[in-house]
């Protein structure tokens, strides 16, 4: 694999913990003070660089950024001006780079991805993006796992922010989910980047899993692209979520085989859908637990549903490329 110079914060730590897969590099900063006395302030994130074809890095990226949290952005400690800590790839022609932002501060207000900003903004968040093709593409950051629940009748929100490559054109970006009755969509700009923030409330003979898609385009190279999505609960969604605190699903993601066990009586079924809401699977299990093939199925994502007892347990399985 090969990519541009990459930080998830450029800044002075040097301590670092990593792990090499067939097909990413991971490298871990945990609990990084300003020095090793520090213990004050502490950071915490990620970065994996991988050959486009993990998980990790969704959408066919080759990098992702995690933060789990970022207390400190200044490395002063040694007598050097503050500076702010930059988030990016810079492909090294003086020309092509993408940057998330500059963070100069420890709040949590985020003002564009070439002003300078609070550190805040980053924990909890994740960033893909491909350091491969020229011009840069426009890329995405959230905050937000890759599926939400909402009961039907209920109000849910996902907010996703559409960022710009640079140097590029004014950028565009929009989210449809066609399969929901109710969903609007609020476009905010900031400083030529979008957040957009979905609102949804399904109705009655929506539940399932459906999909939000989102775009991104500069009006250079092709547009970017993601997924996300929503399932949706029944009236008694709150006994389907606290049954399925007892379902496990490994491996996951899987290729293969994955075997599904739940805690409980023995399940009347177990329902396999696709992210169109499509059934692809119905098995009728003996016992707790299940092997099931996933050989002929489309790499994506499928709600697990396990009914048993009077209740449903539901997970979800993530089907990897082979």
């Amino acid at each position: 694999m090969q990519v541009s110079p990459t930080s998830p914060l450029w800044n002075t730590v040097n301590i670092v913990a990593y792990k090499l897969t067939a097909h990413a590099l991971v490298v871990s900063w945990e609990n990084i003070g300003q020095s090793p006395l520090d213990l004050d302030s502490l950071n915490s994130f990620q970065v994996a660089i991988t050959d486009g074809s993990d998980p990790l890095a969704p959408d066919g990226n080759n990098v992702s950024f995690c933060y789990r949290e970022v207390q400190w952005v200044v490395g002063n400690q040694f007598g050097l001006d503050p500076s702010p800590a930059t988030v990016g790839t810079n492909w090294g022609n003086g020309v092509d780079f993408m940057q998330v932002g500059r963070f100069g501060f420890t709040d949590s207000v985020w003002n564009g991805q070439m002003t300078w900003s609070g550190s805040g903004w980053l924990n909890g968040r994740h960033v893909a993006f491909n350091a491969g093709p020229l011009p840069v593409p426009p890329f995405y950051s959230t905050k937000e796992c890759d599926t939400v629940e909402v009961n039907v009748g209920d109000t849910g929100h996902y907010v996703i922010t559409a960022h710009r490559g640079g140097p590029a054109p004014p950028m565009s970006a929009y989210s449809t989910c066609s399969s929901l009755t109710n969903y609007t969509v609020a476009n905010q700009t900031v400083d030529g980047s979008h957040v957009l923030t979905s609102t949804f409330i399904p109705v009655e003979g929506e539940e399932g899993l459906h999909t939000m898609n989102f775009q991104a385009a500069t009006g250079i190279g092709a547009p970017s692209t993601t997924q996300r999505y929503i399932n949706v609960l029944g009236t008694s969604g709150v006994a389907e979520r606290k049954a399925g605190r007892g379902l496990l699903i490994f491996p996951n993601p899987a290729q293969g085989d994955a075997w599904i066990a739940w805690n409980g009586e023995t399940a009347q079924e177990i329902q396999l859908t696709d992210a169109q809401g499509r059934t692809v699977q119905r098995m009728r299990p003996v016992g707790t637990d299940l092997h099931i093939s996933t050989a002929g199925l489309p790499s994506g994502l499928y709600a697990v549903r396990v009914l048993a007892g009077g209740q449903v347990a539901v997970g979800r399985l993530l089907v990897a490329a082979p």
